[in-house]
């Protein structure tokens, strides 16, 4: 299997339920899978930067509550924002990444699954 990760940061206010409104630098990266290359690629790198770009343009530099339409935002959902939008751009990501101040990330993964808390 092969996978191809491009990532791009933007910095954005959010309003978390119980954390307040505040701000934060994000990296985002998304990656594509596939079991073939084609022309010795899995997708053009400079096509899928500039479709993230595109995806991310109306984030950078706002207030995502107001954005996203939510009175509570955190990366978790951007993560799944973001992969929907993706996917209405025609890319169809195997991983969306969120990446918080360098310290944490939330991704999503479509089929998920996995392990839970509780």
């Amino acid at each position: 299997m092969y996978r191809l990760c491009v990532s791009k940061s933007i910095s954005v206010a959010m309003r978390v339920a119980g954390y307040g409104l505040h701000g934060h630098d994000l990296m985002i990266e998304i990656c594509i899978d596939s079991t073939e290359l084609r022309d010795g690629m899995v997708v053009d790198i400079e096509w899928l930067r500039s479709v993230l770009g595109e995806v991310l343009k109306p984030l950078d530099h706002s207030y995502l509550n107001e954005v996203l339409g939510l009175e509570s935002v955190t990366i978790e959902v951007l993560a799944r924002y973001l992969y929907d939008k993706l996917r209405e751009k025609g890319v169809d990501p195997s991983i969306v990444r969120v990446r918080i101040d360098g310290y944490a990330y939330a991704e999503f993964t479509p089929g998920g699954g996995g392990g839970k808390l509780f």
